[in-house]
């Protein structure tokens, strides 16, 4: 997968998200990573918050509802670093 290399590459270890391709964002915290269902748009980002689920290497569980907006905050706040648009939907 192209972020992970990028983000083993570039050494970050704080949480990270990018778009990878036009409807798709993944997020990394640590060694975890979750794809995100989203959309570039003309002026920034939309994110699925629906599709922010659980963890890729998860074994079937869910992420609660605490998780679930941390992970949406980070994702924003990230995105936004970069000098992208967040909208959520």
């Amino acid at each position: 997968m192209l972020a992970r290399l990028l983000r083993i590459l570039s050494g970050k270890r704080k949480p990270w998200a990018g778009m990878v391709n036009r409807d798709t964002i993944v997020y990394w915290e640590g060694t975890r990573c979750t794809t995100i269902s989203g959309e570039m748009l003309s002026d920034g980002v939309r994110i699925n918050v629906s599709s922010i689920v659980a963890w890729d290497d998860s074994s079937g569980e869910l992420m609660d509802e605490p998780e679930r907006q941390r992970v949406l905050e980070n994702v924003k706040r990230s995105l936004e670093a970069q000098g992208a648009k967040v909208v959520e939907s």
